[in-house]
């Protein structure tokens, strides 16, 4: 069996290397790394990982999954997605496998990330989330109250 290849998005190599050494007794696994969205996604296209895993600062870590989506050849790609609190709204939309508030430690990280590369998926990433687009009916608005 081969390794199984993980892109670590991150803005700190420290956060990488965290990451990477709790994940490795866990697995045989290969780690490659990009430290900005621009550098994540083109790695992400060329190499085509099993899994990526994004703690980018701000929306960039949403933003990376958002674009992940829309491309043809990375749409399939696991994603975990580390985010920050302020930021949970934000992740539906993201269209993540699995995502995590921060701050987390490493061990869990590297937990969540081996379970989301084994899990079976039941629906499509790329499909956006049902619950999050208003489908019809009344609203308390339209009625006056409110």
């Amino acid at each position: 069996m081969s390794a199984s290849l993980i892109l670590l998005a991150t803005p700190s190599e420290e956060e990488s290397d965290r990451i990477s050494v709790a994940l490795a007794p866990l697995g045989d696994f290969a780690f490659v790394h990009g430290r900005t969205l621009d550098a994540a996604l083109q790695v992400a296209t060329s190499l085509q990982p099993d899994l990526i895993i994004t703690s980018l600062t701000g929306s960039d870590g949403v933003t990376l999954c958002q674009r992940l989506r829309l491309i043809p050849e990375t749409r399939a790609v696991r994603v975990l997605l580390l985010i920050e609190r302020e930021r949970l709204n934000e992740d539906r939309a993201a269209g993540a496998n699995s995502v995590m508030v921060q701050p987390t430690s490493a061990m869990l990280t590297a937990i969540e990330a081996k379970r989301t590369l084994e899990r079976e998926e039941r629906r499509s990433p790329w499909v956006p989330d049902r619950r999050a687009v208003f489908r019809g009916g009344r609203r308390m608005t339209d009625i006056g109250v409110g």
